[in-house]
């Protein structure tokens, strides 16, 4: 099994007797997809249009103000916030 990465999103693909599988977690919501596919171009090809659709909905979702996909987003814009801050005060400290 390995794990691979589209777009940000992460994905795993293996193989089986004649078969190759993938696998995408929705990082937005509770779900994800599976497939399977007779190659391992094909495998990773249906993985990326898989994620390509992901990214697309959530695009869609950000421009109708849908603020679930913008959750992830803000609690990292404030976590690097707080570190810049913690970064500004440590480096203040140390002058």
């Amino acid at each position: 099994m390995r794990n691979e990465n589209h777009l940000g999103i992460a994905f795993q693909i293996w193989s089986g007797p004649q078969t190759w599988f993938w696998f995408v977690v929705n990082p937005h919501q509770n779900g994800g997809a599976i497939g399977a596919a007779a190659s391992e171009a094909d495998a990773r090809r249906e993985a990326y249009l898989s994620i390509e659709e992901i990214s697309a909905e959530c695009q869609t979702a950000a421009t109708h103000r849908n603020y679930d996909c913008l959750a992830p987003l803000i609690c990292w814009k404030g976590a690097l916030e707080n570190l810049d801050r913690f970064l500004a005060a440590f480096n203040h400290a140390t002058v």
